[in-house]
């Protein structure tokens, strides 16, 4: 009988703390043994070390025939680890989910559909408490579910129509249910890319983060609050690359459009700060230099008065105190520093908002390379 995902963990845990293996500080699935890196997601584990024949001896190891011992079979690469192809693309390698995709499209029933150029309208997608219920018989949530699983992997591109559709999982109306095919088609024009693995030498961690201030005023009943809260969009590179991304509303009504870029900033600080501290440990563990440029990170702002408030010396009863105090902290001990960026190069704009079919492309571009 298979072994559940968490006594499997647990079981993997224990081998490898017996054999000298010492887990992240930060990441409960990341593990370390000299230069030896072990990554550990349900039942797969992924092994990085330079010397291959390393690995190889490990994984003699952890077979040896025991009582409760670990059943484990070898891939011979990396290339379909959690569904995702990892191809050789140029100067590069491109991360593909063309099975998933095919999946949801064959969910959706749109095999013969014409593909659509962005993933969303450019209107925000409402509660749309009023309108006409669905009418089709795919499972709503089985299928975002889906679609969520590949925004979250390699296509964050989209991001922001998911989280858009996700907000209605319970009670999803027929618009809705159009929201989450547009996806779809948008998905069959470009079924065949991924995400494209091609980091500068720097390997800079940065974050671009952005906000859309009360996107759905025009849209939500005027008398629910929600229509006054501001979109989050926020994503984190390792040299150019994307690492983590998200989009979501705000929880807090901001009352300005700085105070809502603030709070973006701040989401996408945390994100940054955890990322570094990941960076930080596996560089060490790797034995990989780091030169003083990529020891500092750049956060990416396209709002000046955000950018000028973080300078300013606030007080702890200021509003969204919290928020504040995180990014200041950063800066001030000068391990993250705040750039101005024009809107035209702002990565984290796709994240927050529908966007025209070029203003889309170009952003694409940036994020996934193609």
């Amino acid at each position: 009988m298979r072994q559940s995902p968490l006594n499997f963990f647990e079981h993997l845990k224990q081998e490898l703390e017996a054999r000298s293996w010492t887990g992240s500080s930060h990441d409960p699935c990341l593990f370390y043994k000299g230069k030896m890196t072990c990554l550990v997601y349900v039942y797969d584990c992924l092994f990085f070390e330079h010397n291959e024949d390393e690995i190889g001896d490990e994984l003699t190891l952890l077979r040896e025939p025991k009582p409760n011992s670990l059943s484990m079979s070898e891939e011979s690469d990396v290339a379909g680890f959690l569904g995702i192809l990892m191809e050789k693309a140029q100067d590069g390698i491109e991360l593909k989910q063309e099975g998933l995709i095919k999946r949801i499209i064959t969910s959706l029933g749109l095999e013969d559909c014409s593909p659509k150029l962005t993933p969303s309208e450019k209107t925000p997608l409402g509660k749309d408490t009023d309108g006409p219920p669905r009418n089709e018989e795919w499972n709503y949530r089985s299928v975002l579910g889906m679609i969520q699983y590949l925004a979250t992997n390699s296509r964050p591109d989209i991001a922001f129509a998911v989280n858009q559709c996700s907000r209605f999982s319970m009670d999803p109306r027929r618009s809705h249910e159009k929201a989450v095919k547009r996806i779809g088609r948008y998905l069959k024009g470009t079924q065949d890319r991924g995400m494209v693995i091609r980091p500068d030498p720097s390997l800079g961690l940065d974050l671009y983060a952005d906000a859309d201030f009360a996107g759905l005023y025009t849209v939500e009943d005027s008398e629910d609050p929600v229509c006054v809260k501001s979109r989050t969009g926020w994503v984190v590179t390792l040299g150019g690359v994307p690492v983590t991304w998200g989009s979501k509303l705000q929880t807090e009504i901001a009352l300005s459009t700085m105070e809502a870029e603030y709070i973006a900033l701040s989401t996408g600080m945390r994100e940054l700060v955890g990322s570094r501290k990941i960076k930080a440990e596996i560089t060490l563990h790797g034995g990989i230099k780091r030169n003083a440029v990529s020891r500092v990170s750049r956060a990416y702002e396209d709002n000046m008065a955000c950018c000028n408030e973080t300078s300013k010396v606030v007080t702890k009863d200021e509003a969204h105190s919290r928020e504040i105090s995180l990014v200041q902290k950063k800066i001030e001990v000068r391990v993250i520093e705040i750039h101005p960026i024009g809107t035209k190069m702002q990565k984290a704009d796709i994240f927050t908002k529908g966007l025209t079919a070029d203003d889309f492309r170009e952003k694409r571009k940036m994020l996934l390379g193609w």
